[in-house]
């Protein structure tokens, strides 16, 4: 059961506690980096996010800045891209399928995200990936973090 926004609902956050609680020696910003790179498709905000990590939205975003180097919703969309760009050089999926699976859920909206983080549309990244075969693990590799 998932409430409306696509978060789990109530008894489905203990799994997420224990998820968290595993990880107690990574940062609240890793922590939340995590979250948002495991579970993509959901409709984050940044204050559930911040939720989960027991800060406040304004803490979170700061450090989340300070050791990644993006805010948590730009870092969502680079994951969210990746994560597209695997699904179309590797599935057959329609482009609005696979965008819905990464969790957008305008295409237009989707579009856009994509091509700013990977310079191309999601049509022309299909069309050119037999042109890219030895750069695939390039263009599909996770975002990095970025040294503050």
């Amino acid at each position: 059961m998932t409430t409306s926004r696509g978060l789990p609902a109530h008894r489905d956050m203990a799994k997420v506690g224990d998820m968290l609680n595993a990880a107690s020696s990574e940062t609240v910003a890793q922590q939340a980096a995590q979250l948002l790179a495991t579970r993509p498709e959901q409709d984050w905000r940044l204050s559930d996010l911040a939720e989960l990590v027991h800060l406040s939205a304004s803490q979170l975003g700061r450090a989340f800045k300070r050791e990644l180097g993006t805010s948590p919703m730009q870092y969502l969309t680079r994951v969210r891209a990746h994560r597209l760009a695997h699904l179309l050089l590797e599935t057959d999926l329609p482009i609005g399928a696979a965008m819905s699976q990464v969790g957008w859920r305008s295409r237009g909206h989707a579009a856009r995200h994509f091509t700013a983080v990977m310079g191309v549309s999601p049509s022309t990244y299909r069309k050119a990936a037999p042109e890219q075969d030895s750069a695939r693990s390039n263009l599909c590799a996770p975002p990095s973090k970025t040294p503050s």
